[in-house]
């Protein structure tokens, strides 16, 4: 029995201004959520948390809220990665000589 293996290209994907900015502001939101976790500890004690104001409920509201918010721009970033990845195969070519080629195939 033979082994078949698939070797992939390296994913060609184009950055630009708005795909960078999406990625530092979902990152950024990640790293405040795993700030507010870190406060809270291994038991994830709420009491502990004292980055964000109120009792205990108002505290995981806020991280729900925050975790929504990461969702919203994680879609954001998913947006712009699939325009990215077309903008990445366009501009590797994929016409003789590696120049893009305009037109049905």
């Amino acid at each position: 029995m033979r082994e078949i293996m698939t070797i992939e290209a390296p994913e060609r994907v184009k950055e630009f201004p708005a795909l960078k900015e999406a990625k530092a502001g979902l990152n950024a939101k990640r790293d405040e959520l795993a700030a507010i976790f870190k406060e809270a500890g291994a038991d994830y004690d709420m009491d502990q948390v004292k980055s964000v104001p109120g009792d205990r409920t108002a505290k995981v509201d806020f991280i729900k809220q925050l975790n929504a918010e990461i969702d919203e721009r994680k879609a954001k970033v998913d947006e712009l990665l699939a325009i990215a990845r077309a903008a990445g195969r366009r501009s590797g070519g994929s016409g003789p000589g590696g120049a893009w080629r305009e037109g049905p195939a």
